[in-house]
């Protein structure tokens, strides 16, 4: 796939609630870094629901350690994760590899091929999970309605990305396509 394939992910999925987490404990994974905002909720709400509670509560018996890793705020994670039993990264400047590389020190992995990220976002997410070789799995952002300006910028980014990979790899682009509006 060549350079593209920094911005593509694994899998595909419209809600976190689609993903067979079983499946992939038992292809190896054991660590799952969620991202927060319009993955798990809404920039907008400001505390988990309890769908979301009882889904991570769900993965977590399965046998994942998970990690809520965020560009947002201290207070607004810190809020966020307050009902789960999980460790988080704030501020994690996604996609640089710091946010990461904290993460991944926080759940003591040795193996990167046992950790996957859950995101919304090609830009942040995927491209930045990609520098680390960490597996990725993409999910249909939540309410794109009020996102922060620099997320609107990675959208218009991204859409770029997807007329690249339409191209280039048409059938990668029919995939992904129920994601992208």
């Amino acid at each position: 796939m060549g350079r593209i394939y920094k911005y593509v992910p694994m899998a595909y999925y419209k809600t976190i609630f689609d993903i067979d987490y079983e499946k992939y404990y038992q292809y190896g994974k054991r660590y799952i870094m969620f991202d927060l905002d319009n993955t798990l909720a809404p920039y907008d709400q400001e505390v988990c629901d309890e769908k979301v509670v009882q889904l991570l509560k769900k993965v977590q018996e399965i046998g994942f350690m998970i990690l809520i890793i965020s560009n947002n705020s201290k207070e607004r994670v810190d809020k966020f994760i307050e009902p789960l039993n999980c460790l988080s990264v704030f501020r994690a400047m996604k996609p640089l590899k710091k946010g990461f590389k904290k993460a991944l020190k926080l759940l003591e992995v040795t193996d990167l091929s046992e950790v996957m990220l859950v995101g919304d976002q090609i830009m942040t997410d995927v491209y930045g999970a990609h520098k680390l070789e960490i597996d990725t799995i993409l999910v249909k952002a939540i309410k794109k309605t009020n996102e922060k300006w620099y997320t609107k910028f990675n959208r218009a980014r991204e859409q770029r990305i997807y007329k690249r990979i339409k191209k280039k790899h048409p059938h990668v682009y029919e995939e992904l396509k129920e994601l992208i509006n």
